[in-house]
């Protein structure tokens, strides 16, 4: 499955830093909206859905606020170097604590 963007919501999508993040690692546009409780919110729209409210997902209202896109600033090689680097991280963590016991 192909993702095209994200669409963030919860505590930790209140960073910048942490949605730029995302969209460069990713490759991918992350949303985020200035509405707060987009996960009350989407849950309580899910469950209407579920209960027949609406009838399809087409027919939900959209979240209130604007939408804050974060775009990737970084290309596919500097994504895979740097998921190389955090793979002989991982590695290098997982044999120290190995060692450890």
């Amino acid at each position: 499955m192909r993702v095209a963007r994200l669409k963030v919501g919860g505590g930790l999508s209140a960073s910048d830093t942490a949605c730029a993040i995302q969209a460069d690692w990713l490759g991918i546009p992350v949303l985020r909206s200035s509405f707060p409780e987009t996960t009350a919110r989407a849950a309580a729209l899910l469950a209407g859905l579920g209960a027949g409210f609406w009838s399809r997902e087409a027919d939900l209202p959209p979240l209130p606020g604007e939408t804050r896109v974060f775009e990737p600033r970084i290309d596919a090689d500097q994504r895979a170097e740097g998921r190389e680097a955090w793979r002989r991280a991982v590695d290098a963590v997982t044999g120290w604590a190995a060692e450890r016991g």
